[in-house]
């Protein structure tokens, strides 16, 4: 029973270690964009405003509405429930002064700066990201790790190498593999934070919200899938991730590729997500039957 509860336990830890490290390598460009870069990898969130009879409606570029709001004249009475975000962050982020100092950035010109149509509203990469969240299952992660308070686990890479002996069965240890290469990395890696490659390419296709918020929720979606599998073994149903990878659809889920390629591009190598990557890649491929 105790060696149960442990080996429960260590999977666990594994399992947190990796949702930490997929959330640091989504977030890469936006953390950079705190520091020495800010605003140059990262495009602020685009703003669509339409105002139609008593309604407002807040649309986000390729994040769908974020807000609806119903007035009275000049006063607004009400957001719907499905509102992201708050009629007093609409005011803030739709006004002529911020969003000129948005579109000073770099990233911000290279997206916007030849637009036919001027932006209705800039949102910083660091709160669009944390709006538009609101309400998924990665939305503590990404503040956590914005505010620099996600906790990070305490696992080497010789104990995730254990569990990987342990189970031993390639199919259950994608992901534990990755953990692996990741803290390998890590330890064995100067810290080059702040140093990347080709600015010149990553600023013209600068990452925007939409697929930051998709590439992680990708990655949680398969690390909760594999440790799933590796507790409850026959018990998980291993058609469940593929069916919720096509039913979300390219777009969505293509994210991670490009932000993969984009890291690859600075001199990033995202341990986590390349192996998310590929596990899409072969899901995405692989023909559909009604059971494995």
């Amino acid at each position: 029973m105790d060696n149960k509860v442990d080996f429960k336990e260590r999977i666990n830890q594994a399992f947190l270690a990796l949702e930490y490290y997929a959330t640091q390598e989504a977030l890469k460009f936006v953390k950079l964009n705190s520091y020495k870069k800010k605003g140059k990898l990262c495009k602020p969130l685009r703003l669509f405003v339409d105002k139609t009879g008593s309604k407002t409606i807040v649309r986000g570029d390729k994040c769908g509405v974020l807000a609806t709001f119903v007035f009275d004249g000049d006063d607004c009475v009400a957001a719907t429930k499905s509102s992201r975000m708050t009629f007093e962050e609409y005011l803030t982020y739709t006004d002529d002064e911020v969003v000129e100092t948005l579109m000073d950035q770099p990233a911000a010109q290279a997206a916007y700066g030849e637009s036919a149509m001027p932006p209705d509203g800039l949102v910083p990469i660091e709160n669009a990201i944390e709006i538009c969240s609101r309400g998924t299952e990665i939305h503590d992660l990404i503040v956590k790790c914005l505010n620099g308070k996600l906790p990070r686990p305490k696992i080497t890479t010789k104990e995730a190498d254990a569990l990987i002996a342990e189970i031993d069965n390639p199919d259950k240890t994608r992901m534990l593999r990755a953990l692996s290469d990741a803290l390998d990395s890590i330890r064995n890696s100067p810290d080059t934070e702040d140093e990347t490659s080709y600015d010149d390419f990553l600023i013209d296709h600068s990452i925007g919200t939409d697929k930051i918020i998709h590439a992680l929720c990708v990655s949680i979606w398969t690390i909760s899938h594999d440790k799933e599998v590796i507790l409850h073994g026959h018990q998980a149903n291993r058609a469940s991730l593929r069916e919720l990878i096509v039913r979300k659809g390219p777009r969505y889920t293509e994210a991670v590729g490009k932000i993969v390629r984009k890291m690859n591009l600075a001199g990033v190598r995202p341990w986590v997500l390349l192996k998310v990557w590929e596990i899409r890649e072969n899901l995405a491929d692989r023909p559909m039957f009604y059971t494995d």
